[in-house]
This record gives C-alpha cells, sequence and structure tokens, in this order.
C-alpha cells in the first residue's frame, strides 16, 4: 500500500515536471512571469492530490508491520466497512468459572477494513490467548493481561482460549467473546476515521493559497512594467 501510493505519487510529479517543460517550449516568447504563473499553478495542483497521499503514507508506515504478511490471524478478522482507524466496541464474556471479567467497551482498531480488539482481563495471570489456530500473547508488560486479538465475528459468540497461571499449575480455560456491532462509536481521542488526510488537506491548501497570492502579485507586476512601457 505505502510503495504505491509513493509511486502514483511520483507519477504525479513527473508529468508535473514534463507538462512545465512542454510549456517552456512552446511559450519561448512569454514572458518570465507567465511562464512563473504556470509553474505555480502546477505545482500547486499537484500538491493537492499529493499531500493527502504521503500523509496517508506516513501514517501507515507504523502499520505496516501488522498487515497482512505479519499479522497473525489476518485471515480470521472479520472485514467491516468502517474506515481504518480506533473505535469501541462492547464485548461480552462467558464461559470459565465466572470469576474472571473483560473490560467493556473494549478498543476496536480497523486495519485495511479488518477488525481487531484489544481484550484486557481482570488479572495479570493470563499469558496466552488462542483464536482459531492462532496463539497470542500479551501486548503489555504491566498491570492486567492485555491481548490484541482479531474479531472473527459480530453479533454471535466466538470461542478463544484463555490460559491462566493464577491456578497453581497453567490451565487452558475456554470463553466466548461477542462482539455488539451497534455499540461501536469512534474511540475519543483516538485516531479518527480518515484523519491521515487531514494534515494532507491542510497542506495543501496552504500550498495552493501561496500560489494563488503569488500568481496576483506576478500579474500585478507584469502589468505595471506593462504601463510604465506603454508611457
Amino acid at each position: 500500500m505505502k510503495k504505491k501510493i509513493f509511486f502514483y505519487t511520483a507519477k504525479l510529479y513527473q508529468t508535473v515536471f514534463h507538462t512545465l517543460k512542454l510549456r517552456s517550449l512552446r511559450l519561448c516568447g512569454t514572458k518570465l512571469s507567465e511562464l512563473k504563473s504556470a509553474a505555480l499553478f502546477l505545482i500547486a495542483a499537484a500538491a493537492l492530490f499529493s499531500s493527502p497521499l504521503l500523509c496517508m503514507a506516513a501514517q501507515s508506515g507504523g502499520t505496516e508491520a501488522s498487515s497482512e504478511a505479519d499479522l497473525p490471524g489476518w485471515e480470521h478478522a472479520v472485514e467491516t466497512t468502517l474506515e481504518d482507524g480506533e473505535y469501541s466496541v462492547d464485548v461480552t464474556l462467558e464461559g470459565g468459572s465466572g470469576r474472571a471479567s473483560i473490560s467493556s467497551p473494549a478498543l476496536l482498531i480497523i486495519r485495511e477494513g479488518k477488525a481487531f480488539a484489544r481484550i484486557e482481563w481482570s488479572s495479570s495471570a493470563y499469558d496466552y490467548m488462542k483464536v482459531e489456530d492462532n496463539t497470542y500473547f500479551p501486548v503489555n508488560t504491566e498491570g492486567n493481561s492485555v491481548f490484541e486479538i482479531p474479531v472473527c465475528a459480530f453479533d454471535q459468540p466466538v470461542t478463544v482460549i484463555g490460559d491462566t497461571t493464577a491456578m497453581s499449575t497453567p490451565h487452558e480455560v475456554e470463553y466466548t467473546l461477542t462482539f455488539s456491532e451497534a455499540s461501536i462509536v469512534p474511540e475519543a481521542g483516538g485516531d479518527a476515521p480518515g484523519s491521515a488526510f487531514l494534515p494532507g488537506v491542510i497542506i495543501a491548501a496552504v500550498l495552493c493559497a501561496a500560489a494563488v497570492l503569488l500568481y496576483f502579485l506576478f500579474r500585478h507586476r507584469t502589468h505595471s512594467r506593462g504601463k510604465k512601457n506603454g508611457t
């Protein structure tokens, strides 16, 4: 994904500079200020389209390691139409002795249209979880055990295994997790859906505004010189 974004961005700038070269050849008799104005508009157009893409690529750099090739359970994670970002989701735990519990709502993370959840237990005694045919280990080193696992389905029980060391010997316990799709809301203070584009849009707007301002300054100078030459 990241390589494709940079590839198409490079192609965009290549097209812009090729266009500038052609305009320079065709407009040999055009005043330098007019060529500068054309160049500014073309560069601003390139910035308008490429800045959001570059920001999205930069942001995806931190999560690219957790892509399909590297993230365990990717094939089991349910696909969703939610935009990539962080949400909260209500989750219900059933099974075991009833003494263990999990935090709800849980953090729901959407990566490339796939759903994953952060499950926090009420104890620090869980040393691994199993979902489908994959084993997951805690993502934290202090406090209650926290795991990041794929959400295999919404609104139906998903069987998971939690290994607890609270007993005299480690013991695997079977549970079910049910994620409520209707409860999903954007996580407060998290990465809002589409937020990867916001810095790029701001940068593009500033560049376009600067290009327009410089254009009118060049036109004003050209017009003033024309009047002087006319007099």
